[in-house]
């Protein structure tokens, strides 16, 4: 089993790119114009669920309440008990 050697700097200075420099350009003008409008979505999903994401907020903050004042209650009753 022969193991790949890494290319050395003189290796890698004669690797030539694929691409020209304008066909780069042109490709990550698209790339960033894809992202743009899946971030944007993103956002329209997210202002669409605000609501939703507020109350379920409202709620996990409200059994947090709950349980602490459950746990205070059990407290005060074991002492009284004890």
């Amino acid at each position: 089993m022969k193991l790949e050697q890494k290319p050395t700097v003189k290796q890698e200075q004669t690797i030539k790119p694929k691409l020209n420099i304008n066909q780069l350009i042109k490709q990550l003008a698209v790339h960033e114009a894809e992202c743009t409008l899946r971030y944007q979505r993103i956002e329209e999903l997210l202002e669409d669920h605000k609501s939703a994401i507020k109350k379920f907020d409202i709620k996990v903050w409200g059994l947090a309440v709950l349980i602490i004042a459950q746990a205070s209650i059990l407290t005060m009753i074991a002492q009284k008990v004890l």
